[in-house]
């Protein structure tokens, strides 16, 4: 530290001097999970996955792949967990009720949440035309085409 820098702390460190600036002194350390959490993450790469691709019926190489589609379910900012009531008294058990509500507390119905997948710092949305069932992850060459 120089000697204005000096003169600066010792002057905010005062204590008839601190509390009506509100001021707080903080260590580097003490400030460092602050500025950890400001500070924006990576954006997330799609996350490869393990297939064998197969060559006609006897030949299997492993190999890695993107994934393409991928169902995630799409986190909303907040929700409400209800415990059903037992009315009878039988006493069953509680059952979770799950309401999803934005943020001006309008609830969500279940038909209006979508399916998403991230890519990379993206949201994208998977239309119900593209969904398909598949069977084990693999890769089949068919055939070899001439240019």
């Amino acid at each position: 530290m120089n000697q204005s820098q000096k003169k600066n702390y010792e002057l905010l460190k005062n204590p008839s001097f601190t509390p009506s600036l509100n001021i707080y002194l903080h260590t580097y350390k003490s400030c460092l999970g602050r500025v950890l959490n400001i500070v924006a993450n990576k954006p997330k790469r799609s996350m490869p996955w393990k297939v064998v691709l197969e060559i006609g019926s006897g030949i299997e190489i492993p190999v890695k792949a993107l994934i393409i589609n991928r169902k995630n379910t799409v986190s909303l900012k907040s929700r409400i967990e209800k415990a059903a009531i037992d009315l009878d008294g039988t006493r069953t058990g509680n059952k979770k009720e799950i309401t999803w509500v934005q943020n001006d507390g309008k609830s969500i119905d279940k038909s209006d949440i979508g399916n998403a997948y991230s890519y990379g710092n993206k949201l994208v949305t998977i239309a119900d035309e593209t969904t398909y069932e598949t069977g084990d992850r693999c890769l089949q060459l068919l055939v070899f085409c001439p240019r």
